[in-house]
């Protein structure tokens, strides 16, 4: 549903639940002429995903993942920290997330669990309300760049879930130098390449941006529209350290022009991260990837190198590429 002038939208979805008992329907929908204040879009459609589970009337205990894009990376810290307590709860977090259910009555199962975990800030405030509701812990662990943060989150999550990095065999120290083995080889191999990052491919661009330069990598350019609190300090970072480094926005008008402005130009060589920054620059060499892809923690930083390693190697045919969405395309929300 969109919500255009003239849509009626109580009456809408009065009318179709009247029509229809059986199927419930969620109050989600686009707002392609209103203006961008307050809830966007996105989060609204979050939490209306959320605000069908019910409070069961007994708890399973285990974990549950709520309003992520992707279903989380079965080799990420993350996983085996809720595998590792599973084990020693003797709990089955199954399923862990939407993308597991194949029915509403499996989705529903997920409001039993003791801890609600999401990766998204879209959707972090909405499973807060949702785990008050519901009687549950929440967890907000989004996919950081930094060692620091991510061994934060990595705690947090410990923690909150009962177990011991030990248990769930992480070794945070090794994971670090493996990481660092990664991005040296990746440098090695891409040079002084000029990398472009877009705000849609990974939840902290210029995080990842303060990352790639604090390793000696090239980045000229960052498409985004706004800074999150959360990367506050990335932003002040650069600003400060790497001064090149262009924010550029991706809603402006004159955006419309750029990618036909681009081609044939040096922008072509540029290395992209994310469907967005390949646009703009005219480039087929990107990584093709939104919101992470699942990846998340130092497991997540390494497959990014890979990814990004295979993007420099073969080149991509953008305009087949980018403009998908539905059918087609690795996500819905691309």
């Amino acid at each position: 549903l969109h919500h255009f002038v003239g849509c009626d939208f109580r009456y809408v979805y009065g009318e179709l639940e009247k029509r229809f008992p059986d199927i419930t329907f969620l109050r989600g929908w686009m707002d392609p002429i209103m203006q961008k204040t307050g809830p966007t879009p996105d989060q609204k459609l979050r939490k209306a995903m959320m605000d069908i589970l019910e409070r069961p009337s007994v708890k399973t205990g285990g974990t549950a993942l709520l309003g992520d894009i992707y279903p989380l990376d079965p080799e990420s810290e993350l996983m085996k920290l809720i595998k590792a307590s599973d084990r020693k709860k003797g709990t089955a977090s199954l399923p862990l997330q939407i993308q597991d259910c194949l029915t509403l009555s499996d989705y529903g199962s997920l409001a039993s669990r003791d801890i609600l975990i999401t990766r998204s800030y879209l959707a972090s405030g909405s499973v807060r309300q949702t785990a008050r509701r519901l009687g549950a812990e929440a967890l907000y662990l989004p996919a950081a760049m930094g060692y620091e943060e991510i061994g934060g989150l990595i705690r947090k999550a410990a923690k909150a879930l009962d177990v011991t990095c030990e248990e769930a065999g992480i070794d945070p120290d090794a994971e670090e130098a493996r990481c660092d083995r990664a991005f040296a080889e990746l440098l090695s191999l891409v040079g002084d390449t000029p990398i472009a990052i877009d705000a849609v491919s990974v939840q902290r661009p210029l995080g990842l941006a303060r990352y790639l330069t604090e390793r000696g990598f090239s980045v000229k350019e960052i498409y985004l529209d706004a800074v999150s609190a959360e990367e506050e300090p990335d932003f002040k970072w650069l600003r400060d350290y790497a001064p090149q480094v262009l924010l550029c926005s991706t809603i402006h008008t004159n955006g419309r022009l750029l990618h036909a402005k681009r081609l044939g130009s040096d922008h072509q060589s540029f290395l992209a991260i994310g469907p967005k920054a390949a646009w703009f620059c005219g480039t087929g060499h990107f990584v093709n990837i939104i919101d992470n892809a699942g990846m998340w923690g130092y497991d997540g930083i390494r497959k990014l190198a890979a990814l990004m390693e295979d993007a420099y190697r073969k080149e991509k045919d953008t305009r087949d590429l980018v403009p998908r969405k539905g059918l087609g395309c690795g996500s819905f929300l691309f």
